[in-house]
């Protein structure tokens, strides 16, 4: 049996890290394939088809969430048949979630034309796609009881292992089928067999990490219905504001716009996801970490784990944001065509202004729901999603979806001030070591490399990706300049330089012909 105490954080991270890259990279080359295969309406059908039905993902109504929770809790007690119960439970409720969902499926697929302004050719392909997202998601949901075990055990390396074999197989899926000139079916029936596969892996990795454990229907009482209800609630009104926030846009669009215009937006809105990816990379570790934490009752290390966490998290992430802000239509221009460098570039652009905050905002949100104090966030999240969708009503039919990407990026600037405040509050830190831990210091870090970025922008012409990412790496010593000077703590430097050392003394031994040391003779 492991124990979570001693699973180091860093390896967590890495293991989600080498998913997202695993899945930025093979994304990179294939959605170029996708667009040019489909053509924009198309490909804008398939993103507002997603973005509709995603909206059944909800009906998770935060479960897995709860489940990984109390598992990870109980199993720190050594308490196996409570976390059964719970885990239980959380197999009932997704049962009912994932009938519902096949049934809202086929309940949208036969008003889809009353919704959108889908052309008469796509509408039967439309429509079967529908029911067969819905399926994806239904699968997803059932695997989440087995999903949530697994990370309620910090095994983040069979997590990211099971992500980068099911992603494999859908891109290998979805590049022969579009050389083979399938459409819309054959990219949905594509997903739900690797929401199949999704699932039972994580039920065979369950009972492997956790082999005390035991998960049927009947365990479960209201009992625990009602304290995962407690918690996965606030967890659902949560999630369901950042649906609105993240997923809206193609919708109002896809109603005020022709559908090809989604492509256009979503090329850009695409790229921030692979940011934010970055992000999720620390944020999906640190809410069981926090909970952990919370348990053992050490609170100043949950203290620690939302600070630190965050400030290295913006140090990662605002390179992204930055090479997005200043060279996004030069990048965009380079990988999907020069037709889109303007257009979606400028949205990149927009929408990388908002996201300058958003990493320390995920992970001060993810250590107050490790804490289970996340309903303290719900309405600082609804009026953000509100003021979003309301903006982006305004707009879209004077600004097209320049419009839309600025009802995304002001409402998230103008409540970013707000969870300070909440984290300040909760966990008794000064909402000045806050701003400055957290966005201060990251954002003077990042100066060098925004000003290295600005030169290569301004001063040459990459002509193409290979000499794009040539410039990137040019530039990224830069960023490694200011985050060891300014973005790390003297205790934080020492502290790499003491890991580090020894492996650089050794490094000579291991290879033949190296001299061991120098010497004075």
């Amino acid at each position: 049996m492991t124990d979570q105490r001693k699973i180091r954080p860093l390896r967590n991270v890495m293991s989600n890290w080498t998913v997202f890259l695993f899945t930025a990279v093979a994304n990179f080359f294939v959605t170029p394939l996708v667009v040019r295969s489909l053509g924009d309406t198309v490909y804008g059908v398939w993103v507002l088809l997603g973005s509709m039905v995603g909206y059944l993902g909800l009906l998770d109504l935060g479960v897995r969430g709860a489940v990984t929770r109390y598992v990870s809790r109980l199993h720190a007690a050594a308490d196996h048949e409570g976390a059964a119960r719970f885990a239980s439970a959380g197999l009932f409720l997704f049962s009912a979630s994932a009938a519902i969902t096949v049934l809202a499926g086929f309940a949208l697929a036969a008003g889809l034309n009353h919704l959108f302004a889908i052309p008469p050719a796509l509408l039967n392909d439309a429509r079967i796609a529908v029911v067969l997202i819905a399926c994806t998601i239904a699968l997803a949901l059932l695997g989440g009881v087995y999903g949530g075990v697994v990370t309620a055990m910090q095994r983040f390396d069979l997590v990211g292992a099971t992500e980068i074999g099911v992603e494999a197989v859908r891109i290998a899926g979805v590049v022969l089928a579009l050389r083979s000139g399938m459409g819309l079916v054959a990219l949905a029936a594509i997903h739900v067999g690797c929401g199949l596969l999704r699932f039972l892996t994580y039920f065979v990795l369950s009972h492997r990490v956790y082999p005390e454990l035991r998960v049927a229907r009947r365990l479960w009482t209201r009992t625990q219905v009602k304290k995962i209800l407690s918690f996965s609630l606030a967890s659902t009104a949560l999630q369901g504001a950042g649906t609105v926030i993240f997923q809206m846009d193609a919708i109002v669009i896809g109603a005020f716009l022709p559908v090809a215009a989604i492509t256009y937006f979503s090329i850009a809105s695409t790229l921030s996801r692979y940011g934010r990816s970055v992000v999720n990379g620390i944020s999906y570790t640190v809410t069981p970490r926090a909970s952990a934490q919370q348990g053992s009752g050490d609170m100043n290390g949950a203290r620690r784990t939302g600070l630190v966490g965050g400030r290295l998290a913006s140090l990662v992430h605002l390179p992204i944001v930055v090479t997005f802000l200043l060279r996004g239509g030069t990048f965009i221009g380079l990988w999907m065509g020069p037709q889109y460098a303007d257009l979606s570039g400028r949205v990149l652009q927009v929408l990388s202004i908002g996201y300058w905050f958003i990493a320390g905002r995920q992970i001060m949100s993810t250590t107050i729901m490790g804490l289970n104090r996340h309903r303290a966030l719900i309405p600082a999240m609804w009026v953000e999603a509100l003021l979003n969708l309301g903006l982006s009503l305004a707009l879209v039919r004077s600004m097209g979806v320049m419009g839309v990407a600025l009802g995304t990026t002001v409402p998230a600037l103008l409540m970013t001030p707000v969870y300070p405040i909440l984290f300040s509050r909760m966990l008794q830190i000064r909402p000045a070591r806050i701003w400055g831990e957290l966005w201060l210091r990251p954002s003077l870090a990042v100066v060098p490399f925004m000003v290295g970025t600005f030169a290569f922008e301004r001063l040459t012409d990459p002509g193409s990706m290979v000499a794009f990412f040539g410039q990137v790496a040019a530039a990224l010593p830069l960023a490694f300049v200011g985050t060891w000077w300014v973005g790390l703590t003297r205790e934080e430097r020492s502290s790499v330089t003491a890991h580090v050392s020894p492996w650089l003394h050794r490094l000579p031994r291991s290879r033949k012909g190296w001299p061991a040391a120098a010497t004075d003779e």
